[in-house]
């Protein structure tokens, strides 16, 4: 489909996180003078983004037969949507999107709104990635659509898959910089047995909190990955390599869980895979790392004892009340304990959380605080009674300029009221 001299256009469906990514780029990136170019479908996507995108990435050429777009810079372009289910069907129950996409396959164009002109597209190879049908938020597909196009279904690995990919992984995370000093915390264990005790407690993970408990408990391999390219960003400082896996692990799966049964479930999975490696839980259960004690002009993620940890936050309350207004809440070691984990989120590139409580218990002070710890600028929408979405593309506005111009890691906070429309 994608080598031959007439590719095909095709979609790949697969649960989220079975690595459809990966495979396309893999796919792609040993093609001579291919161009690939990605539009990240959503419920507002329509033909104008693709059109868009087509214009951005090929050249316009007068012929005999009217204007034609061509590729810039490369003999081929492969026009990558991801999420294709997302976009929502309008009132006729007709999605726009994959309207157009029918029309770009079987006659290679499209009528230009503007001039009423037809518009032919030479040398673009459309591909598509989306989850299985009747997942959340999902739409069908059209079937014509579908009709004219290749299918390819992929799933997750299997359990020895896993553990031979992840087996690597370790290999290359241990022989790094990050890890090469770092003590492991038990005795001498290769790089597959580390991989086939986290592959057990991801197994395990799966089988026991299920969709039908709670309607977030989904999982899938990138939690796994995660886990592991989370380890990097803990600092040398004498820990050990298990102890960070056990942090970790708990951070990305136990925050989670809903009730504290669930998270007691979780902790005696994950305690009982690790201790098959001859590791002891020790004082590792009451260990909270931060970037707050983290002397290094890059912060890494130190291990914090409590009264340090309460000190820097103190000192941190102090210095926001000086410098903006007043917070209201109170560093008992509980919140200590999840500012701490708010922090291990906003210290990483990308990182994003969605904090879940009643009112009243001071998420929004935890996260402005974090924030100004990490010398972060903190935006939020100004809600108002005639607020539109013309004020909210101003206020997100702000926000990317700070990230995508002046290079700023900064901070979005939405609250729940924000989200007066559902779509």
């Amino acid at each position: 489909w994608v080598e031959g001299p007439t590719p095909r256009p095709f979609i790949l469906v697969g649960p989220e996180g079975c690595g459809k990514t990966m495979l396309l780029q893999n796919c792609f990136s040993n093609l001579p003078s291919v161009r690939v170019a990605t539009v990240n479908c959503s419920a507002q996507t329509t033909a104008n983004h693709v059109i868009q995108k087509l214009q951005q990435t090929c050249q316009t050429f007068s012929t005999n037969q009217g204007r034609v777009l061509r590729p810039k810079e490369a003999d081929r372009l492969i026009l990558v949507l991801k999420d294709l289910n997302l976009p929502k069907p309008d009132k006729y129950n007709t999605v726009m999107l994959h309207s157009f996409l029918q029309q770009l396959v079987l006659y290679q164009g499209f009528y230009d709104a503007n001039d009423l002109e037809w518009v032919a597209v030479e040398r673009v190879q459309i591909v598509a990635s989306m989850n299985p049908p009747g997942s959340m938020g999902r739409y069908p597909v059209a079937s014509r659509f579908i009709a004219i196009v290749s299918v390819l279904s992929v799933s997750y690995p299997t359990q020895s898959s896993l553990e031979t990919i992840y087996s690597d992984f370790f290999t290359a995370m241990l022989q790094s910089s990050a890890l090469q000093s770092m003590p492991h915390g038990v005795n001498a264990k290769s790089a597959a047995d580390f991989a086939r005790a986290v592959c057990n407690v991801y197994a395990g993970v799966v089988k026991r909190f299920t969709v039908d408990d709670a309607s977030h408990y989904i999982f899938n391999p990138r939690d796994l990955t995660t886990w592991l390219l989370g380890v990097l960003g803990y600092a040398a400082d004498g820990t050990d390599l298990m102890s960070l896996l056990y942090y970790e692990g708990m951070r990305i799966f136990a925050d989670r869980l809903v009730t504290s049964e669930d998270r007691r479930k979780f902790e005696k999975l994950l305690t009982d895979a690790f201790g098959g490696l001859g590791w002891q839980k020790g004082e590792a259960e009451g260990r909270a790392y931060s970037t707050w004690l983290d002397t290094n002009v890059k912060k890494r993620l130190a291990v914090a004892k409590p009264e340090d940890l309460k000190k820097a936050a103190d000192q941190a309350k102090t210095l926001y009340v000086r410098e903006n207004f007043d917070l209201d809440i109170q560093l008992v070691p509980e919140v200590v304990q999840w500012m701490a984990r708010i922090d291990r989120v906003l210290s990483r590139d990308g990182g994003s959380a969605l904090l879940v409580g009643r009112t009243g218990t001071g998420g929004p002070e935890m996260l402005r605080l974090c924030a100004s710890q990490l010398k972060m600028p903190f935006f939020t929408l100004n809600i108002t009674r005639n607020y539109s979405l013309k004020n909210f593309s101003h206020d997100v506005k702000a926000a990317v300029s700070a990230a995508g111009v002046e290079g700023q890691h900064c901070v979005l906070f939405l609250e729940d009221f924000h989200f007066a429309d559902p779509a």
